[in-house]
């Protein structure tokens, strides 16, 4: 995957009429957790206007308010351009836990994306072990935006 990022932002693709330059896009956001079998979103990042498709590169996501025998799931998921969903990453927190996950393009498996579909929405969403919670979950998501022609 390393290989397909470095070729993609080589300096004379950038100048090329048939490729646009990435940009490195980021948003953060903090929800509650949904309860067990209901997953909440909890943050989410779309490609802007002008471009094709989103490289997820970082996610971390620090959960906050968890009971002594409460774990979160977290997901990591793609919205692919024709609205199907791609989990790329699962991660189960520890019971109680308030350290932050972090998940890194390593840690995706894209694998599982369909050769010519494009990765349109970042989205990551957890679920609490509970039937009933509080916990909340903040996320920082980081992609590189790219624009083919």
């Amino acid at each position: 995957m390393s290989f397909v990022v470095r070729r993609l932002i080589t300096r004379s693709d950038a100048e090329s009429e048939f490729f646009a330059a990435p940009v490195f896009r980021n948003t953060s956001g903090s929800a509650t957790i949904g309860v067990s079998g209901s997953p909440a979103t909890i943050a989410e990042l779309s490609v802007a206007t002008g471009y094709h498709l989103l490289l997820p590169l970082h996610v971390s996501a620090t959960p906050s308010g968890l009971g002594t025998a409460e774990s979160a799931t977290i997901n990591v998921v793609a919205v692919l351009d024709d609205e199907s969903t791609v989990t790329l990453a699962t991660r189960t927190t520890a019971a109680g836990s308030t350290s932050t996950e972090t998940f890194t393009i390593d840690s995706f498996d894209f694998s599982a994306v369909p050769d010519n579909k494009r990765i349109t929405t970042i989205r990551v969403t957890a679920e609490s072990s509970a039937t009933a919670t509080s916990a909340t979950l903040s996320v920082t998501i980081v992609a590189l935006q790219l624009s083919m022609y």
